[in-house]
């Protein structure tokens, strides 16, 4: 989250998973926080929902709201000429398009 924080999204009940406890709350209070390694934290809240019988929640009205999104906003961006700095859209894409399927590719703002 950058910008004026408390404007984004002052509603949102957010859950912060990373495996540095220092990282908590540094720019936002999360209202769960959880301190491990993202992908084992991930694996134990699905574990834990199925166990609890929770069902997935219909998504078919934000799928909706997103493709619309995502044909008015598209994520183009203009090829750099020679010379030029590197886009990062482009350092990402090189990095997916040169990686495993498997791989995870995290970028930080900070």
């Amino acid at each position: 989250v950058t910008g004026r924080v408390g404007a984004f999204a002052p509603d949102a009940k957010i859950i912060h998973a990373d495996i540095d406890p220092a990282e908590m709350g540094k720019v936002r209070r999360p209202d769960v926080p959880l301190v491990g390694d993202v992908r084992l934290t991930i694996e134990d809240l699905i574990a834990a929902t199925k166990q609890l019988g929770l069902k997935q929640a219909d998504r078919k009205a934000w799928k909706s709201t997103l493709s619309g999104w995502q044909e008015k906003f598209p994520l183009t961006y203009d090829q750099p000429e020679e010379g030029d700095a590197l886009k990062p859209q482009m350092v990402l894409e090189h990095l997916r398009d040169s990686t495993p399927d498997d791989c995870i590719v995290a970028s930080g703002v900070g």
